[in-house]
């Protein structure tokens, strides 16, 4: 593979870098039939490493598994074929220009309205209860992670560390994955047998926490990660209501539900997450996006197939009927159809 990409690969047009992470790059690419993509192109060192291109199929087969519209759409993977005899190994999602979460919070001072948060936080919920339910743990949820269709519409990204319950793990003896700020305490101790759904609870917590008080004390550039492990693991969060006095006091207990140091004092699924977070916006006459389209195969909506085949069903009539009238004008002189 190329240090560089050409701008040609396969049936994909490079236009331009749109992201880097320490292991992939991402490209705005055109392709003639899927239009406009996000393709994620692997480092030269990770196909020089089995373990890190692993971790790079890993997510592509994670992908393909998880169909939900709160999740990020994939359209292909595989392998290029370039001409000189080398390969290209590509990921090609969905491309969505409105950016991450954490780009709307930096424009929004930090910090989101509670109205705002709500069908935000419930798509969020939704996606990472169906993708448990499919067997994967995220374990890095944080807002570069969180992408927008639209201001109010969440869509989870980035499964490169995610843990599949059906495969061997990608992770090695005692190596810590994740975004640290965000991690639950168990998931700091590098044990990859105690990150479970309640890892991802707790990081889901997190975000929350953020995203209503416009603080995060865990995310700071200053402190020594030794820091703030110890502070993951010994120290709770600050109180929600004290940090964020607007916030309504059942939304906060749902927060420090979600944050609770012990997994068995959390909740026991994203699913009674969603709920709870359902019931609230209930309470105070928040919108909320519509029911869940269970497993309706990417972003696209299903066919209302029922309705096509009654418009068709009425379409016939309707030909069959100017049929009729037709004939009769051609046998019975002078009388003429007016449509």
């Amino acid at each position: 593979m190329y240090k560089t990409p050409p701008p040609q690969l396969g049936r994909y047009r490079l236009i331009r870098q749109i992201g880097a992470g320490g292991l992939a790059r991402v490209y705005l690419a055109r392709h003639p039939t899927h239009g406009q993509v996000a393709l994620k192109l692997p480092l030269p060192m990770v196909e020089q490493r089995r373990d890190l291109t692993r971790r790079f199929q890993s997510e592509a087969r994670m992908l393909k598994r998880l169909r939900h519209p709160n999740i990020l759409h994939l359209f292909e993977t595989g392998i290029i074929r370039l001409g000189d005899g080398q390969t290209q190994y590509f990921i090609a999602t969905e491309y969505l220009p409105d950016g991450a979460l954490s780009d709307l919070l930096a424009r929004s001072g930090g910090r989101l309205p509670e109205r705002h948060v709500m069908p935000l936080a419930v798509q969020i919920a939704d996606a990472l209860a169906y993708a448990h339910d499919h067997g994967v743990i995220h374990r890095d949820i944080k807002p570069s992670n969180l992408l927008l269709r639209s201001p109010t519409f969440a869509v989870l990204a980035d499964f490169g560390i995610a843990r599949s319950f059906a495969e061997q793990t990608i992770t090695r003896g005692n190596t810590v994955l994740g975004t640290l700020a965000y991690m639950s305490p168990e998931q700091t101790l590098g044990d990859r047998d105690l990150v479970r759904r309640g890892s991802d609870i707790y990081s889901f917590g997190v975000v929350l926490y953020e995203m209503l008080s416009g603080h995060q004390p865990r995310n700071n550039p200053d402190l020594l990660d030794v820091v703030v492990v110890q502070m993951i693991q010994q120290q709770p969060f600050p109180s929600l209501l004290r940090a964020a006095p607007h916030v309504s006091p059942d939304l906060a207990a749902v927060v420090h539900r979600c944050l609770q140091p012990g997994r068995a004092q959390r909740y026991d699924s994203m699913h009674a997450v969603a709920t709870d977070l359902r019931h609230v916006a209930e309470r105070h006459g928040y919108q909320l996006p519509g029911p869940d389209r269970e497993a309706m195969g990417g972003r696209h909506p299903s066919i209302p197939w029922a309705m096509i085949i009654g418009v068709g069903g009425a379409t016939v009539l309707l030909i069959f009927l100017l049929a009729v009238i037709v004939m009769t004008q051609a046998v019975t002189p002078g009388v003429r159809f007016t449509p």
